[in-house]
């Protein structure tokens, strides 16, 4: 006979370990539902976190909102309800998404070692999170490619998703993905860790789809992409998210990076490649990409990023692109040009350098009176 302040005995065997277990079930198959949750309500206070936190996550991938709130009612609260979170979105459950989201669940959240504590010892938090990086992780925004909860959003199904159980997989939509993301995005549903991580996520997908020639796919790209810029508009437009945002797309631009990733830098954040251009010599030296790059940039606000793709162009000779990026207005100052006309000269590129000092006296040398009376008179 229990008493007062003893533990409750867990679900672990008998009938109603049977009930766990048909629940479960159900929540894949879509058969029978109701029935296996009524059979399990008069047990759910024996439940350990682990089993509720298993069964909130295959009801969120079964994306029927009056089950979720079912489960979510005879359940809660639950020891971690953010990967619950991560697979309706992956699943393309808008309706299941916001209504946690609304209940606030964060994507990032850290486990609660404290919630049925009293039925079982807590997990190591790594077992609900899967390892992956939350919003308390030291390393969060370190490496781009490290693997976060809203890593999982982008992700299809491993066979490896359950917490408890048999495995169970649910079909994915990459496409319905994005748009339910933008969607609870634009509403301001993500605080700004989150905006900036799911961000991130999306641009690291596209980065892996096309990293390999062999299997290359442009298809994961051009949806991971068109959220991306989708993002950074309400990132520009609604101020949602911060400047890390700016950070990851610097970070886009590394060593054998394919030149589709590299393109897309250049043409939504062209200061983030202008500064990496400024602080890496072995962009500096890949002469090719950046002159590729040319046509996709607009000037940054900083003279001396500006000033990086002048001396690169002017050391290599590159005639063309020079007359590109040297009419940018209010770009340039007159070491700007100093620096490039040097570079030229000293690799024998007499034709950039001849170009440049022209264009540095339409700039900075002062109209003379008469030049001035002759525009006035003709």
């Amino acid at each position: 006979m229990f008493t007062r302040g003893m533990p409750k005995m867990p679900v672990t065997h008998g009938e109603a370990k049977q009930f766990l277990m048909a629940v479960r079930e159900a929540l894949v198959t879509g058969q029978q539902v109701q029935e296996a949750l009524d059979a399990l309500r008069p047990h759910a206070a024996g439940l350990d976190a682990v089993s509720c936190v298993d069964v909130l996550e295959r009801a969120a991938c079964l994306g029927d909102l009056v089950v979720l709130q079912q489960v979510w009612e005879m359940l809660s609260p639950f020891a971690y309800p953010s990967w619950a979170l991560a697979l309706a979105l992956r699943c393309g459950h808008e309706n299941c998404a916001r209504w946690l989201l609304m209940q606030g669940v964060d994507l990032l959240g850290d486990p609660d070692p404290q919630v049925r504590r009293d039925i079982a010892m807590p997990v190591h938090d790594g077992v609900y999170t899967r390892f992956d990086l939350v919003r308390s992780s030291p390393t969060l925004f370190l490496n781009l490619m490290d693997q976060t909860v809203s890593t999982e959003v982008f992700e299809e199904f491993t066979g490896n998703e359950q917490l408890a159980g048999s495995a169970y997989s649910f079909s994915t939509n990459l496409q319905n993905t994005c748009d339910v993301v933008y969607k609870l995005a634009a509403t301001g549903l993500f605080d700004a860790t989150v905006f900036d991580d799911i961000y991130r996520a999306c641009v690291v997908r596209a980065w892996h789809s096309i990293r390999h020639a062999s299997q290359r796919d442009d298809v994961t790209a051009d949806i991971c992409f068109d959220l991306a810029t989708k993002l950074l508009e309400l990132y520009h437009t609604k101020q949602i998210g911060s400047s890390i945002i700016e950070h990851v797309m610097g970070s886009l631009v590394v060593p054998r990076a394919d030149k589709r990733v590299v393109r897309f830098v250049c043409q939504q954040m062209p200061s983030a490649f202008l500064s990496r251009l400024t602080a890496l010599t072995w962009l500096q030296a890949d002469v090719d990409l950046v002159t590729e790059m040319v046509p996709y940039l607009l000037p940054s606000t900083s003279v001396v990023h500006n000033a990086t793709l002048l001396c690169v162009l002017a050391k290599n000779g590159k005639i063309a692109q020079l007359k590109q990026v040297g009419i940018w207005a209010n770009s340039f100052d007159e070491k700007s040009f100093d620096d490039a006309i040097l570079a030229a000269s000293q690799e024998g590129y007499a034709e950039a350098a001849s170009w440049l000092l022209g264009r540095k006296q339409e700039l900075f040398l002062p109209t003379s009176t008469d030049d001035f009376l002759d525009s006035f008179l003709i």
